[in-house]
């Protein structure tokens, strides 16, 4: 029998148990353990679940693909909610697999979903994720509009401001020495708005950039 892994993380989910090292440790351990030989291990990062649009998911794409092409004959995924978080999208593809003969086999569930019982359980499990889905991102508007509410910051911090030891966003008036001399970011910030009046965001941004000028991430100015 020749298995694939579908492996996925999103940005928010790089700890160990979802990481894709754990994920491919479990794959193959089942493996060996029932003497399959692995076809191929399709890994996908930072991608979230949550969208209908498998065209934003290249990876599940071409895994999906090539199970319909018969290249492999079991599709293994660590977690229901590594295949999808959309009810919609795990019983479609589930089906499509089904009649091209792949199974679909999920190790934390331990599960083997082309069984009658298999079938229904999938449908509860993909109903569950699609549900705590939705709940997490309604939970995380709830929070991030508490935040405007208390005149917190939403988001990354603007060029110029750090976080303050209470949270509350203050004037970054660090020094650093960037090789080239000392840069002080209070003195970036005032650039910038010098630079407006004849320029745009971009070439502001740009600008401060080749000056070494960096924000709180050090990742380039964020106006």
């Amino acid at each position: 029998m020749r298995a694939a892994l579908y492996a996925r993380v999103s940005s928010e989910e790089q700890v160990e148990g979802y990481s894709i090292d754990a994920q491919r440790r479990a794959f193959q351990i089942l493996v060996e353990g029932r003497g399959w030989t692995i076809y191929k291990e399709y890994i996908e990062e930072g991608k979230s679940a949550r969208t209908e649009n498998i065209n934003k998911r290249p990876v599940f794409k071409e895994a999906i693909a090539e199970g319909l092409d018969r290249k492999y004959d079991i599709l293994v995924v660590h977690k229901v909610d590594r295949f999808s978080r959309k009810l919609r999208i795990t019983l479609e593809y589930f089906d499509k697999l089904g009649k091209a003969e792949v199974g679909f086999v999920s190790i934390i569930e331990q599960m083997d979903f082309s069984t009658p019982w298999g079938k229904f359980t999938l449908s509860m499990l993909g109903g569950l994720a699609e549900l705590y889905s939705d709940n997490l991102s309604q939970e995380t508007k709830k929070g991030w509009h508490e935040r405007r509410a208390q005149g917190l910051y939403c988001g990354l911090l603007p060029f110029g401001a750090m976080k303050g030891e209470d949270g509350v966003p203050v004037p970054d008036v660090r020094e650093v020495d960037n090789g080239d001399g000392v840069v002080r970011n209070y003195e970036g910030l005032l650039l910038a708005f010098q630079e407006t009046i004849d320029k745009g965001d971009r070439e502001v941004a740009i600008l401060l950039n080749t000056r070494r000028y960096r924000t709180t991430g050090n990742q380039g100015t964020n106006l």
